[in-house]
Formats: C-alpha cells, structure tokens, sequence
C-alpha cells in the first residue's frame, strides 16, 4: 500500500480524455489532452501532424482559457508539453492606488 502512495504522489497530474486545440502557425488542429499537471501535458494528435516548438493549448473551443506551451517531446502522435509561465514586464504590471 506504501508503493501505491508513493507512485501515485510521484505522479503530478490528472489523468482524463479531454477535448481541446492547438493554435499553431498552420490553424487551429483538434488534440485530446490525456494527462495535465499544474507544468505539464500529454497530448494526443494525430500523427504525422506539423507541430510548432511553441504554441497555445486552447481549453476551449472560443480559446478564452489557454495555456502557452512549449513542446518537450513527442512520440507517434503523443506529445509532451512544458507550460511557459510568462512573466510580464515591469511596465505592464497593474499600479496599485491609495484611495
């Protein structure tokens, strides 16, 4: 029981069959996401696909949740994805006023 616990902590992430999009120079391309953690992905697509080494992973079909993402791997049509936190320049942070 121990192993079981150990392995399943070991194991950042979710495991599930959940439809979303890849937004790449080519379009949009439908994929299925089959394992995502708070970093990373698994996510199938169709093989022989041209993937790009950055993209967005649209969670929804309108995109309005999306995560960029950098590829780190691929396999038959099995990719992994790292997400790309993005850190936003100082300028572009929000002001904070005193009222």
């Amino acid at each position: 029981m121990t192993e079981q616990v150990l392995s399943a902590t070991a194991m950042d992430g979710v495991e599930l069959s959940y439809p979303a999009w890849l937004e790449t120079a080519h379009g949009l391309l439908d994929c299925t996401i089959m394992r995502i953690s708070s970093a990373a992905a698994h996510i199938h697509v169709d093989h022989g696909r041209v993937i790009d080494d950055e993209f967005e992973l649209w969670l929804t079909r309108s995109g309005a949740c999306r995560r960029r993402c950098r590829l780190a791997g691929s396999d038959e049509g099995l990719l992994t994805v790292e997400f790309i936190r993005e850190t936003l320049p100082a300028w572009h942070l929000p002001r904070v006023h005193r009222i």
